[in-house]
């Protein structure tokens, strides 16, 4: 990725190829439309006598608009490259150098921007995507949230009216209960076996026994009564003697 902060300190350690966008590290194909291509590059290109630049496709057809050089010539070389020439031959000739050299400069740093605005694009992209994305699950979620929410709602309704009908159940089966119990009472009071025994067992108790005799309850296992309800019937008065 293109970093502006290390951008010179790359333009420091040499050019890059046009083409393949490597370092040149000893020899390069220079043209005089200010391109600037690696060795391994510029005999592919320019081997069958290729007269249009690669980049520009402007015409290289003399001599030196293509031209072969050493990007770190030996002390030698660099010695005796100038010499015997003018100053102001000299001076074009650096300055004509320094402009190639900031060309290329600006060159690579154009491309480096334009690929990092690929990958800036590229990654709004991705991001655009994930947004849409994330808001689809998002909203999914939301509306199946918002669906839970209202079944518990309607489940809580469900409840409290299963409460209500369960209390208003149990105020009934009170007042059942207690209208079961009155109405126990009632047949029970209403039905007196004490008194019913005492005339079925005596019938005659006031007329049928002699003068003195003591009158005896029936046995209550032969009557099937329980014995705390038999009672006995009262004693006849003694009779009054006549004077």
């Amino acid at each position: 990725h293109f970093d502006p902060g290390n951008s010179q300190s790359d333009m420091d350690c040499g050019l890059h190829c046009n083409k393949c966008r490597g370092k040149v590290k000893e020899f390069a194909w220079i043209t005089c439309c200010s391109h600037f291509f690696c060795d391994d590059d510029g005999q592919v290109l320019f081997r069958d006598g290729v007269s249009t630049c690669p980049v520009c496709n402007q015409e290289l057809s003399h001599k030196y608009d293509v031209i072969r050089v050493n990007t770190n010539p030996p002390e030698s070389y660099r010695s005796m490259v100038l010499a015997g020439l003018m100053p102001d031959v000299i001076l074009e000739i650096a300055q004509r150098a320094l402009s190639f050299y900031t060309f290329q400069v600006t060159f690579e740093l154009v491309n480096r921007e334009h690929k990092h605005s690929k990958t800036v694009a590229g990654m709004e992209q991705a991001y655009q995507a994930l947004m849409s994305q994330s808001q689809a699950e998002l909203e999914k979620m939301q509306l199946h949230i918002r669906g839970q929410n209202e079944q518990l709602a309607r489940m809580q309704e469900e409840l409290h009216t299963c409460q209500e009908s369960l209390s208003e159940k149990s105020r009934q089966h009170q007042r059942l209960q207690a209208l079961y119990d009155k109405m126990r009472r009632s047949a029970f009071l209403s039905h007196d076996p004490i008194g019913s025994q005492s005339e079925i067992s005596f019938p005659l108790a006031t007329g049928s026994r002699a003068p003195g005799q003591a009158a005896h309850a029936p046995h209550a296992d032969s009557q099937n009564i329980n014995p705390m309800f038999v009672r006995t019937a009262p004693s006849a008065a003694p009779p009054i003697s006549k004077a």
